[in-house]
């Protein structure tokens, strides 16, 4: 039984490994090949689309997701209330298709026909995207992890497919792109009903015992769908306003270098699946002395892979020339890799284990009310894409470092000085590349992070060796 047990659960890795490995690839496709395949001014419209669609078309479920998640966690698939569920599925089809039809009307309105085609297909994802997400969540609350994974990969192959064939016929417009990720993340929901099936199709609860306990979902799910949504627009309230405000081409340079973050915080957040499970384990009154260290085991792995801006560097200046414009601001935004990694990773499951959701909530909140109140009249009084980026940036080191001096006090921690060597590290970062160039900075920025794993080497170490015995403990 317990080998069979460890074949199923090497098979879901492997299943787990493949689909990260399609998103990679994807997201690689998305942000580095096509912006330079199609232009600054088409790859603005296509990322409209994709801003508004993977940010605030996943919201329009109004918390009915989290709180399916939440209340349903742990069940066996079969053991789900599916007369209840089946009653769910068409209540929540109607209230996000009213929801769509209210928007599309909204959108139709827009002046710009490239920017109303790329809203009119963001609108249209609202059932498509929340449908499948909700049948994921669902897959995943209920221990179906092959089935999800098996659901994201084949989305996330027939976009490759579909992009790859669009790049050998050398027939790439930004309209065919919407339209093929649109039609690939149909094909995925179709696939995910049949699979989830006997949530939509059978007998089914009456409407109105149903209607209390939809409600009810809704109103568990609200509070941690609200959590993310200042989450999301820490990261993406600077996209909201150059997109609103600034020209088509000002949001494509600017979305581009945002992309550019999240490839390397891609790399960063796979040490996440080593980290959390062993901050998981243990115990309260171990936490105060594990921050310290796994926040410099932390720092030193974010340190070193920030080096990834020198090759990313050279790789704009050669293969996509069109874009060498972010490299007067790229280099400001890749220190929030540091705060942002520290957020994900060890703050945010910090707040958790200590039960401060609604501290970590503030804290979310706090830094929108700062962008907004200092981004958006700096910007409308001088227009400059520099304005965004250093409000970015300033929200960022807020959010973070108030969030560690909250969390160091309920924990009784005094020691401020790993504190003073990341804004060290970061500002020994901007002023290298600010003032010495590619090469010298390259120099000077290796040479400090060598300095740096050398001084905590006997810290380090010891750390990494724990968490690698851990994760394969696990």
């Amino acid at each position: 039984m317990a080998n069979g047990v460890i074949r199923r659960g090497i098979a879901n890795v492997k299943y787990v490994l493949l689909s990260q490995f399609c998103y990679y690839v994807v997201t690689f496709l998305t942000a580095f090949v096509l912006p330079g395949v199609l232009g600054v001014v088409p790859n603005g419209y296509y990322q409209i689309y994709f801003f508004y669609t993977a940010n605030f078309v996943g919201l329009m479920h109004i918390g009915f997701n989290d709180g399916i998640y939440l209340k349903f966690g742990g069940y066996e698939f079969d053991k789900l209330p599916q007369e209840l569920f089946r009653t769910f599925m068409r209540l929540y089809i109607c209230m996000n298709g009213i929801e769509m039809l209210a928007l599309l009307a909204v959108v139709l309105w827009e002046p710009n026909p490239n920017k109303r085609f790329a809203f009119v297909f963001a609108v249209l994802n609202i059932l498509v995207v929340n449908l499948s997400a909700l049948l994921n969540y669902i897959n995943q609350a209920t221990g179906r992890i092959r089935l999800y994974s098996f659901i994201v990969i084949a989305q996330q192959v027939q976009l490759i497919a579909g992009l790859v064939v669009l790049f050998l016929l050398r027939h790439v417009d930004f309209r065919t792109v919407i339209v093929l990720d649109f039609a690939a993340k149909t094909v995925v929901v179709f696939i995910n009903v049949a699979c989830c099936r006997d949530l939509f199709f059978g007998k089914r609860a009456p409407w109105r015992a149903a209607w209390g306990p939809y409600w009810d979902n809704i109103r568990v799910g609200v509070k941690l769908m609200i959590a993310n949504l200042m989450a999301m627009l820490v990261m993406g309230a600077g996209k909201l306003v150059m997109e609103r405000l600034g020209t088509v081409a000002d949001f494509s340079e600017y979305s581009f270098a945002s992309n550019a973050i999240n490839i390397a915080m891609a790399f960063i957040s796979a040490v996440g699946l080593v980290l959390y499970p062993v901050l998981c384990r243990l115990e309260r009154k171990t936490l105060p002395y594990y921050f310290q260290r796994i926040n410099r085991l932390l720092c030193a792995f974010i340190f070193s892979m920030m080096l990834l801006y020198y090759p990313l560097v050279v790789v704009i200046r050669v293969f996509l020339p069109k874009y060498d414009a972010v490299l007067s601001y790229l280099h400001l935004l890749f220190p929030i890799v540091i705060m942002q990694s520290k957020m994900q990773m060890l703050i945010n499951n910090y707040y958790e284990s200590l039960r401060e959701e609604r501290a970590m909530m503030w804290a979310n909140l706090s830094a929108v009310g700062l962008f907004v109140a200092v981004a958006l009249p700096l910007y409308l009084w001088h227009p400059s894409v520099l304005v965004i980026v250093w409000a970015t940036l300033g929200v960022f080191v807020w959010r973070c470092y108030a969030s560690e001096l909250f969390l160091k006090r309920k924990m009784g921690i005094h020691s401020m000085r790993n504190m003073f060597e990341e804004w060290g590290m970061g500002g020994l970062f901007i002023v290298a590349n600010s003032l010495l160039g590619w090469g010298p900075g390259l120099m000077l920025y290796a040479a400090a992070v060598a300095a740096y794993l050398l001084y905590y080497r006997r810290e380090l170490l010891p750390a990494v060796r724990t968490v690698m015995q851990s994760a394969l403990d696990r």
